[in-house]
């Protein structure tokens, strides 16, 4: 039985189950998304036109195209930032670590945190300046582009308001809006989420649990 969802839905669900599979041939995702031939193609196309999907075997698959842009992630804790800068289909490019001060509070932490973006995306060529595209530009062109930042945080996420609720072992960290802070300084997407839930979110996509439909992770 095919459900009803809406044309952004979609779109979504297409990226994402192309993400997971690496490469995928359009008939399997068809099936996969309980879509519609016709759909499905229309979908693909759209992602291929803003350069975030090239086709494959002649066009009867498809898959990420890694030089789309590049994703800059932190693992946030009380003794270590841990930055990695990836290309668009997940693979490691350049990884650091840095000591940090917790006693110093939220603000300079924020300002280590930037500083840090900057030299992972400067250690790659990376902009980490993201100009507003115009209309109907081709995305193909965007090639060494920062397009999105994500970090692990040791602390509740509030799902209403997007701040790090509390980290209990970082002082002053509480109801901080470090996306908002973040979102300023680069001008991208800023994924925000619990540490222990960041790691399962990566182990289902490319750890252990990639064929897992359900899974427990233990920190």
């Amino acid at each position: 039985m095919r459900t009803t969802r809406s044309p952004e839905t979609t779109l979504q669900l297409a990226f994402r189950e192309i993400a997971r599979s690496g490469e995928v041939s359009l008939a399997a995702l068809s099936h996969r998304l309980t879509l519609k031939p016709s759909t499905l193609q229309e979908k693909v196309r759209a992602l291929h036109r803003r350069g975030i999907v090239n086709y494959t075997d002649g066009g009867k698959r498809a898959a990420l195209d890694a030089s789309f842009g590049h994703v800059v992630g932190i693992d946030m804790g009380a003794s270590n930032l841990r930055f990695a800068l990836a290309d668009f289909c997940g693979e490691f490019l350049a990884h650091t670590t840095e000591k940090v001060r917790p006693e110093d509070g939220p603000r300079r932490m924020i300002a280590q945190i930037k500083r840090g973006v900057r030299r992972m995306a400067l250690a790659a060529s990376v902009s980490a300046h993201h100009p507003v595209a115009k209309r109907g530009a081709p995305g193909r062109s965007t090639a060494g582009r920062l397009r999105a930042l994500a970090i692990g945080v040791p602390s509740p996420v509030d799902p209403r308001t997007g701040l790090v609720a509390l980290a209990n072992n970082l002082p002053g960290w509480k109801n901080v809006d470090l996306r908002r802070a973040l979102e300023k300084e680069f001008r991208v997407p800023v994924y925000l989420e619990n540490d222990g839930n960041m790691a399962a979110i990566g182990e289902h996509w490319r750890g252990v649990a990639r064929d897992a439909s359900s899974f427990v992770f233990i920190a």
